[in-house]
């Protein structure tokens, strides 16, 4: 048996999802008939931003997003920037998970 690498099994693994994600694709249907299309419908109404309520929802729910993934996305290009080696740069968002963990 040939050996396998971490990126070939990586490129086997998304292989293999998107084809059971085409498979599920072709299989799914609807449970409801189909509406007729109405084009006289807005697609986005900024009506449900006049409740106060809902509107601070969606900002909190905005900025708590900003704040989750925003680390993600910078981290290796900080460390980067820092002098990390950029194979070590990546491990770090892992690495931090970790520490967040036993934390």
């Amino acid at each position: 048996m040939a050996a396998v690498g971490f990126y070939s099994a990586v490129r086997y693994t998304a292989l293999f999802i998107g084809i059971l994600l085409a498979i599920s694709c072709l299989l799914v249907r609807s449970r409801l008939p189909r509406k007729p299309w109405n084009p006289d419908v807005k697609w986005f109404d900024i009506i449900c931003f006049k409740d106060p309520q809902f509107s601070l929802y969606a900002c909190g729910s905005w900025l708590v997003m900003w704040g989750l993934w925003a680390p993600f996305d910078f981290l290796p290009t900080m460390a980067q920037a820092s002098g990390f080696s950029t194979d070590m740069a990546i491990y770090l968002i892992s690495i931090n998970q970790v520490s967040c963990l036993e934390a």
